[in-house]
């Protein structure tokens, strides 16, 4: 049935707060009748168009940064003069100058505005008066809810996605995050001045990386990879905005993974230097990984010194990557200087890592950790036992199911069952015959499914 001209239809978004869209009361519907089947005609020609045009190299261009400017009705750059609360601080308005307007450009725009957030929801903005970046803005879906609390909520926006609508600079960093939001728009528009593509894109890939912002940034990176013949070409300005950007300290760690990947991925060499001055212990495993790659590992002997670090990061990520080198060669010394590490959380690690060695000499060196040790640590081991899987596996369950204290002989029962041996296999057999407990027994008789 057709809704009715200005008919409101209901949302339930959040909570108990109802969201109403309404459909405009002047809009003739009548008038769009006849014309719906030439619009759909031209539709599915448009459709069968785009899918048949050519791919471009850049298709995954800048996903994150492209789906926030189509979203965005306008998007500017200014600074925050203000900001008010309604409802006991649950509705955030922020106040902000717009400097700059790079959608829908310099025509036609407001001077300043107001972006309304639900400040109690995920994500929402944490502004900072006087501070300045780019706001990515759409009209506020109004509800009945803000429009009793927000006074004039008419003429409000909200920030796209969230928080991530609100790009912050750092200090005296505006002209840097703006410029390749300005680039974007402008190519959008067909208005680049660069005459090749190629170089145009080339240019906001590392002005992407050079915002050093968290979404622009990993943007960037997306692309490198299509950039032709990059690592013999990349200029002075390029290599210094990626050293930036490896050794930020504003960038979160997850974005810097993600730049020490690029740089393995893309085979730079010439920051092969800059990959060895990390000492972040968040980041080193990643970076002695990526030195690696490039042909330029740590020193063997500098890494079996690492194990003894007063840093726990250092220890775990020397271990890690003595295993991930040659675990057969490197499991005795690693186990030997690790599985009784002072820290749980280097234990734990090495363990992990041992499992995914996949190795029967793994298997053997976990064993006395699993039968001498508290459960989280045991379950950590059976874990790696369970990764290393298979007939090694299951001998040393069976093993450990007559070792350390009756709590751990019934869990290594339960790793046999784990790794789907039935109980006519002979490892469990042999336990149901020489065990003495009786609860074993029984787990062998009945099964896990028989309330064990």
């Amino acid at each position: 049935m057709a809704r009715p001209a200005g008919t409101r239809r209901v949302y339930r978004l959040h909570r108990s707060k109802t969201y109403l869209a309404t459909t405009p009361r002047n809009l003739d519907v009548t008038r769009f009748r006849g014309a719906t089947s030439a619009l759909r005609a031209a539709t599915n020609l448009l459709l069968a168009l785009v899918l048949l045009a050519p791919a471009s190299a850049y298709g995954a261009f800048a996903p994150k940064t492209r789906e926030m400017l189509r979203k965005a009705t306008f998007v500017g750059g200014g600074e925050i003069l203000a900001t008010s609360e309604y409802d006991d601080g649950r509705i955030g308005v922020v106040h902000i100058r717009i400097d700059e307007m790079f959608k829908p450009g310099k025509t036609k725009g407001p001077h300043s505005v107001r972006v309304v957030s639900i400040t109690d929801e995920p994500g929402a903005v944490q502004p900072e008066v006087g501070a300045k970046g780019l706001l990515f803005v759409q009209p506020l879906r109004r509800t009945s809810y803000i429009d009793r609390h927000v006074p004039d909520s008419t003429s409000t926006y909200s920030f796209v996605d969230g928080r991530d609508g609100w790009r912050q600079a750092r200090a005296n960093q505006m002209e840097k995050l703006a410029a390749p939001i300005r680039q974007l728009v402008a190519n959008s528009r067909g208005k680049q001045k660069d005459p090749s593509a190629q170089t145009a894109q080339r240019t906001i890939t590392f002005q992407l990386i050079s915002s050093l912002d968290p979404i622009l940034v990993p943007d960037g990176l997306v692309v490198l990879a299509e950039l032709p013949d990059l690592a013999n070409s990349l200029s002075e300005a390029e290599v210094d905005s990626l050293k930036a950007a490896l050794h930020s300290d504003t960038l979160p760690t997850k974005v810097r993974k993600t730049v020490i990947s690029a740089i393995a991925d893309n085979r730079l060499t010439v920051l092969a230097d800059s990959l060895r001055k990390i000492d972040d212990t968040e980041l080193q495993r990643d970076a002695w990984g990526a030195l690696r790659r490039l042909g330029h590992p740590i020193n063997v002997d500098t890494l079996h010194e690492d194990l003894k670090s007063e840093k726990p990061g250092v220890r775990t990520a020397a271990a890690l990557e003595l295993l991930d080198r040659d675990p057969e060669k490197e499991i005795a010394t690693v186990s030997k200087q690790l599985l009784k590490d002072p820290d749980p959380e280097v234990r734990l690690e090495v363990i992990e890592a041992l499992g995914a060695t996949g190795s029967a000499q793994a298997a053997t060196v976990l064993e006395p950790v699993f039968s001498d040790s508290d459960l989280k640590q045991r379950q950590a081991t059976a874990r790696a036992l369970l990764a290393i899987g298979g007939p090694t596996a299951a001998d040393s369950f069976h093993r450990l199911a007559f070792e350390g204290s009756i709590q751990a002989q019934r869990f290594a029962v339960f790793g046999l069952f784990s790794l789907g041996v039935g109980r006519e296999d002979g490892r469990l057999q042999d336990i149901a015959r020489r065990h003495t407990d009786k609860k074993i027994k029984e787990l062998i008789e009945h099964g896990i499914e028989h309330g064990h």
